[in-house]
């Protein structure tokens, strides 16, 4: 089975009815591919507008009106992955990351 990088995508749809956290929706987007996506877990507070877009979960009419926006326009959803992109770089590099959990054990060890 051939592997198909995330980078060729122009478009990942992510309908999950139930969804604990889930990543999908940065990896996409880290590969500057936009995204549809339903609101399950932080799947809403992971796509931010101009780069992608997020319906109610189970919501099947909602999520081919999303769609079709993305389809019409090809030009306009390669512009959302390049933004989708530069969000993730701001937003969610691993300084950051690495930053953020430092702070909490340093918060952690000043307690004891």
């Amino acid at each position: 089975m051939e592997r198909i990088s995330l980078r060729r995508v122009t478009l990942c749809v992510a309908p999950l009815r139930n969804e604990g956290f889930g990543l999908t929706p940065l990896d996409v987007r880290a590969s500057k591919t936009a995204v549809v996506a339903s609101d399950a877990g932080a799947y809403k507070e992971l796509v931010t507008e101009g780069t992608g877009t997020v319906v109610p979960a189970g919501d099947g009419k909602a999520l081919t009106e999303a769609i079709k926006p993305y389809l019409a326009d090809p030009e306009k959803t390669i512009a959302m992955g390049e933004k989708a992109l530069e969000h993730v770089q701001k937003d969610f590099s691993l300084d950051k990351d690495a930053s953020s959990i430092d702070e909490v054990y340093q918060e952690l060890f000043a307690t004891k």
